[in-house]
């Protein structure tokens, strides 16, 4: 079968396609591959296409004339782990830790 021989997009489109891509993929739940789209779009740091920003700022609830570099900021801060979820399992690792020990020394004078 043939490969389609379509044209490349412009830079615009790419980085708007970028955004749109960072979001859909956020949204399908891979968090890891969005971000690492907005970071893209974050490091062009050019214009993107403006319907498809619109269209992004919208569906993430922020104000439509917001700039690709800032939704795609959004992103990257809506898609990093909060940090209760590690601080609870240091805490629960600590318990453990401390329960082994004394079990330990409880058993070991016996």
């Amino acid at each position: 079968m043939a490969k389609s021989k379509s044209p490349k997009p412009s830079g615009e489109s790419v980085e708007s396609d970028r955004l749109t891509a960072a979001l859909r993929a956020f949204e399908e739940g891979d968090v890891v591959r969005g971000r690492r789209l907005a970071e893209e779009v974050i490091a062009q740091g050019s214009g993107g296409d403006a319907s498809a920003v619109k269209k992004a700022a919208e569906r993430m609830g922020l104000d439509p004339a917001t700039s690709p570099e800032l939704v795609a900021q959004a992103l990257v801060t809506r898609s990093m782990p909060p940090p209760r979820a590690f601080l609870f399992g240091l805490a629960v690792l600590a318990v453990m830790g401390l329960l082994l020990v004394l079990a330990s020394a409880r058993y070991a004078a016996i």
